[in-house]
């Protein structure tokens, strides 16, 4: 069972079953991948294609024409058309020839009416970043409006920096827009979008300013550790971000070389970092403090083809980061398990670092470690799902058989010799061992 899982005090992942993002084979972009429009109207959208049940769906992201420069997403189902691609709901179409698409909307209570308005496709950009970027890895945001209901699949922009509050209270990641200096600016509760200015170099920092678009008056500032001051044999695996400001509030950034994975789920923080001993920690934060609400060392790690996952092991349960390679994810879960009691929910945005940091860290796990995990999780609470009631225990049966409960026995023994005795797994699988034995 792939499913993320937080507890109030407890970090702890699995990872829920997801669709996968599939374009249409005469799609204009890659699977999953998310392209800019510009529209004749001096707007921009962000597009991205879906596979939900079966059928083809767009996402598309767009100015609300309220103020602060809000964003909204709407899903548009596949539609009959004479020439290219229509997609449509009963207030919004989206319809794509090529590299060139018409858009409009009625008015709602998230966003102003948009006549039709013609717009192009940008060209994916290679220019260099607005900020100073990461160094070894990558930093992912959330679409607006993506995975608002189990049906919908996340969707992530990739974002050039992410400020982590170190209390884990919040977030902002910013990403360019395309235009020139133009980036959104997105937090927990908004996405806004800025100029940026030129950098402005002092002694051991480089500092960005965000203005606003219609008066240029300066909103806030980034400010970053300059490359020089880092340590040459440290990855620097986040990009320097210590601070953002604006006028009435300043957020202290988490900032370390040795950050595997950071990710922020609306309220709460999960931290890890990779130890000058090589070994993976776990800290997760809550909003009320700088100090973790949790601490969990010795963490593992099991690679896939498409990314792997990190967990960490102790008295009160399991805590499952799992991610992929990239940003257009068939799924990007947390796990967190308190006491066999499992709360599932989906990271804002989070950073994960390049393979090779974490590589040669000790606890490595094969890649059949997560799926087993989370079946043997699954199928503990199968088992105690018994009622008496013939309906329902011949689906908790059928759950149970689809699952692949019956070869958990088996496959529980192998996993419990190769956890080693002593070690925080081995503690783990001991004390969820299948229900039923």
């Amino acid at each position: 069972m792939k499913a993320v899982l937080l507890a109030s005090t407890l970090l702890s992942l699995a990872a829920q079953p997801a669709m996968a993002a599939i374009m249409p084979a005469d799609g204009p972009y890659g699977s999953g991948e998310s392209r800019r429009y510009q529209c004749d109207n001096d707007m921009a959208i962000v597009v991205t294609r879906h596979r939900v049940n079966g059928h083809a769906m767009v996402e598309v992201a767009f100015p609300s024409g309220r103020t602060g420069r809000e964003l909204v997403s709407r899903m548009l189902p596949a539609t009959q058309t004479g020439s290219g691609v229509r997609y449509a709901s009963d207030i919004t179409v989206f319809h794509e020839k090529g590299e060139k698409a018409t858009f409009e909307t009625a008015g709602s209570a998230a966003s102003e009416a948009i006549g039709s308005t013609a717009c192009t496709q940008s060209p994916a950009s290679s220019a260099p970043p607005l900020t100073q970027g990461a160094h070894a890895g990558q930093y992912f945001t959330l679409m607006p409006g993506s995975a608002s209901s189990w049906q919908q699949q996340p969707t992530y922009l990739a974002a050039e920096t992410v400020c982590f509050v170190k209390d884990g209270s919040g977030f902002m990641a910013l990403t360019a827009t395309g235009r020139d200096r133009e980036a959104v600016l997105a937090s927990r509760g908004s996405m806004n979008t800025y100029r940026v200015g030129e950098v402005d170099a002092g002694l051991g920092q480089r500092r960005y300013s965000l203005h606003d678009l219609d008066t240029n008056q300066e909103m806030m500032t980034l400010q970053f550790i300059a490359p020089g001051m880092r340590e040459a044999d440290q990855p620097s695996a986040t990009a320097g971000l210590t601070s953002v400001t604006s006028e009435d509030a300043r957020a202290e950034c988490i900032e370390d070389d040795r950050i595997v994975y950071a990710g922020h789920n609306g309220s709460r923080l999960a931290v890890v970092t990779l130890e000058d001993t090589g070994g993976l920690t776990l800290r997760a934060y809550d909003g009320s403090s700088a100090t973790p609400a949790r601490e969990i060392a010795g963490g593992y790690h099991a690679r896939n083809p498409f990314g792997g996952a990190l967990l960490f092991f102790d008295g009160q349960g399991m805590v499952r980061i799992e991610t992929g390679n990239s940003g257009n994810l068939p799924f990007e879960s947390w796990l967190f398990e308190l006491h066999g009691s499992p709360i599932s929910t989906t990271p804002k945005a989070f950073f994960v670092a390049d393979t090779k940091f974490v590589a040669d860290a000790p606890g490595s796990l094969h890649a059949g470690w997560p799926e087993f995990l989370g079946r043997l999780t699954l199928c503990n609470h199968l088992a105690g799902e018994t009622s008496g009631n013939a309906e329902r225990d011949a689906q908790v049966m059928k759950s149970w058989e689809a699952s692949g409960c019956d070869t958990v026995e088996q496959d529980y023994a192998r996993s419990l010799a190769e956890a080693g005795s002593g070690s925080a797994l081995h503690r783990y699988l001991k004390v969820n061992s299948p229900s039923w034995m």
